[in-house]
């Protein structure tokens, strides 16, 4: 498989979500932990891609949200934490969603990677986060959908 797609179909809320039926949907006020795990067949010397839809974004502040990417080893315990900004992410707009794209890279295939969002400014809101993927920088990952073609996270018409 080489890579991590997580759709969050199951977490059905019809008309809510970038694709598909389901998103994740988490209060702002904490921190939410989107994936925690492993990148199946990891090889340290290439390069990996973070890539997921961030959705609110015309709301006020959303942009201004942080993404904490934590690395662990195969023991637990955590070696690198970084914060990004993810307005500084954001590569594609469409409507109320931004797709963020990040490299990330671990020492070893065994090492673990935590996905989390979190926000000082949102009170009384959720974030919303659609098709999680990891992937190795230079693989194209494909997926058929009605009237088009999802590559790479991004969507092309028919």
């Amino acid at each position: 498989k080489g890579f991590v797609y997580q759709s969050f179909d199951t977490l059905t809320n019809p008309g809510k979500a970038y694709l598909g039926n389901g998103l994740f949907i988490g209060d702002a006020r904490n921190y939410q932990t989107v994936y925690f795990g492993n990148i199946p067949e990891y090889d340290p010397a290439k390069a990996y891609q973070i890539s997921f839809w961030f959705g609110n974004i015309l709301k006020d502040t959303y942009l201004r949200s942080g993404l904490i990417i934590s690395k662990y080893d195969s023991k637990g315990n955590m070696y690198e934490e970084d914060y990004y900004n993810i307005a500084a992410l954001a590569r594609i707009f469409d409507g109320n969603w931004a797709l963020c794209e990040l490299d990330v890279a671990l020492e070893t295939p065994n090492d673990k990677v935590k996905v989390t969002l979190r926000s000082e400014e949102i009170l009384n809101d959720d974030f919303l986060l659609d098709e999680l993927i990891i992937k190795q920088v230079g693989v194209n990952l494909y997926k058929e959908v009605t009237g088009g073609i999802i590559k790479n996270n991004r969507y092309y018409l028919k």
